[in-house]
């Protein structure tokens, strides 16, 4: 046994509350070193500058013996360190599920709430504890205590928790239509998942509760959920063209961020594809804007959506597929007739988005189409004026490249060559009818 005139003296110290030698033992899990301190007169409430007790270090560290320990030399299961976290939020925490049942047993507070205003049950519930769960409700804590950001245990349990904790709550009689963090209810988070869509809606779930900002269940998950999901709150009655303030629909949220199957369940359990959002978009819009979707984009053409539908700023599905570059997208537009000449509000045509991109694909495509190529912007600018334009930047950007930087500007010198080619299809007068 090592010599107790050995224990440095700051471990004794009621000035210094930096982390002791206690502390040390505690985390470390070494019970015997613990002992040694505690009888040589270590404090076992001690705190270090950020409020950390040993008895917290002990709840970190996972040793039974240390915390019983601790608390047999009067430790204090209800010290808070600099978040307002006991000892039990930190067992909780890391699922230490003797130590917690120590901790209640002792006394600790089970529905006490840190910093964040999370309670040990919803740190449990997040990080997927389930003994740690099981104890604390047999403990009494509140299962409709709220977070800062108005969050109950159960919202914690979908977030992280998984199936069998969410099943813990709401059999201990969890709201499954409880409100937190935005509006969001437990079917909002659930819908990640068949299975917990499954739980929520058995618990008598209502499916028809939106979040602060208008959107629905089915319109969630149609951008984050799965099939199964979606499939179960349709069953269930979910309006599939329940609309947003802004006019969003289900629809629009799965091209925008969901899956082609999402967008396939849709459509067939009947969804408007001609619905449109306050600005004017259809789906077929959100399909074709930047990083547009080929295959979502088809869907849509073979459920008949309106290829020449113009948004509220004069803009079709093939202005914004070609504006994001999304070329596949345009060709299928084309191909199912969307007006090549169409103008936007301020008189911008395809033709004038594709020569000021330097696309040549996309140009040679709008011409074979019929795209007029004399159309005057508001500003009186033609599809030739921006590709000789867009000419003029690409050939000084390479002078510059040559002249500055080292290396070889291959893509410059190939923008360049692309540009021409627009300029060169542009000058072709084989065409022509004024719009």
């Amino acid at each position: 046994m090592a010599d107790p005139d050995s224990i440095p003296f700051f471990c004794t110290s009621p000035v210094l509350r930096e982390t002791t030698e206690l502390h040390i033992a505690a985390t470390e899990g070494n019970h015997v070193y613990t002992q040694l301190l505690l009888d040589s007169g270590a404090d076992a409430t001690v705190q270090s500058l950020d409020g950390v007790t040993a008895l917290h270090s002990a709840a970190y560290g996972g040793s039974d013996v240390v915390v019983q320990l601790l608390l047999d030399a009067g430790a204090n299961v209800s010290a808070i360190n600099i978040d307002v976290e006991t000892p039990l939020h930190v067992a909780a925490t890391f699922g230490h599920e003797g130590i917690s049942k120590l901790l209640l047993d002792a006394g600790a507070e089970a529905s006490a709430k840190n910093c964040y205003g999370n309670t040990p049950l919803q740190v449990a519930a997040e990080r997927g504890h389930e003994g740690t769960v099981r104890l604390l409700l047999d403990a009494k804590s509140d299962i409709a205590s709220r977070n800062n950001n108005g969050e109950p245990p159960l919202h914690a349990a979908l977030s992280g928790g998984g199936v069998a904790i969410t099943k813990m709550l709401l059999d201990a009689g969890a709201d499954a239509s409880a409100q937190g963090c935005g509006g969001h209810t437990a079917m909002h988070l659930a819908t990640v998942s068949g299975e917990l869509v499954e739980l929520v809606l058995g618990a008598g779930a209502d499916i028809s509760v939106v979040t602060d900002d208008g959107t629905t269940v089915l319109q969630y998950a149609a951008a984050w959920g799965c099939p199964r999901s979606m499939r179960l709150l349709i069953a269930a009655g979910a309006d599939v063209n329940a609309r947003t303030p802004t006019g969003e629909t289900a629809l629009h949220s799965a091209v925008h961020r969901g899956s082609e199957e999402n967008v396939q369940i849709l459509l067939d359990a009947g969804a408007d594809v001609s619905a449109r959002t306050g600005t004017g978009e259809t789906a077929l819009h959100r399909a074709a804007a930047s990083w547009g979707s080929p295959a979502k984009t088809k869907l849509l053409l073979d459920a008949r959506a309106d290829v020449a539908a113009a948004n509220g700023d004069g803009e079709t599905p093939l202005h914004l597929a070609i504006a994001g570059r999304s070329d596949d997208v345009a060709a299928l537009l084309v191909a199912a007739g969307a007006p090549v000449s169409a103008v936007t509000a301020r008189r911008e045509t395809p033709l004038h988005l594709a020569a000021a991109l330097g696309s040549e694909s996309t140009t040679r495509m709008l011409l074979d189409a019929g795209a007029a190529r004399s159309v005057k912007r508001d500003d009186g600018e033609t599809p030739l004026g921006l590709a000789e334009r867009k000419r003029a930047e690409a050939t000084e950007w390479l002078r510059y490249a040559r002249t500055v930087f080292w290396g070889e500007p291959e893509m410059l010198e190939e923008l360049v060559a692309r540009v021409e080619a627009v300029v060169a299809l542009l000058r072709d007068e084989r065409v022509e009818a004024a719009v």
